[in-house]
C-alpha cells in the first residue's frame, strides 16, 4: 500500500502523510507474536490464510482514518501483491 501511494498514476491510493507512512511502517516494524496469534484466530474463522491477514490488517488500519479510507476497498488487493 505504501509503495502504491508513491506512484502518481495509481490514483486510487493517494499519497499518504508522514504520520500515515509511519503508521504503516510500524505495522511491519512492530509485528509481534501476538499479531501472529491474532491472525491465527482469523484463520480459524475464514479457513484461508490470505483472508485472515486481510482481516487482521483491516482491523489494525481502522485506527488511522487516512489509511482506513483506502483499506476498505483495496486490502485484499494489497494482500495479494
Amino acid at each position: 500500500m505504501l509503495k502504491l501511494s508513491e506512484i502518481n498514476e495509481v490514483t486510487e491510493v493517494p499519497a499518504f502523510s508522514e504520520d500515515a507512512k509511519s503508521f504503516l511502517k510500524g505495522l511491519i516494524d512492530d509485528f509481534s507474536e501476538d499479531d501472529v496469534k491474532e491472525i491465527k484466530k482469523f484463520e480459524r474463522i475464514t479457513n484461508h490464510d490470505v483472508k485472515a491477514v486481510e482481516y487482521f490488517l483491516k482491523q489494525k488500519c481502522q485506527s488511522n482514518a487516512e489509511i482506513a479510507k483506502v483499506v476498505i476497498n483495496f486490502m485484499l488487493f494489497f494482500c495479494a501483491l
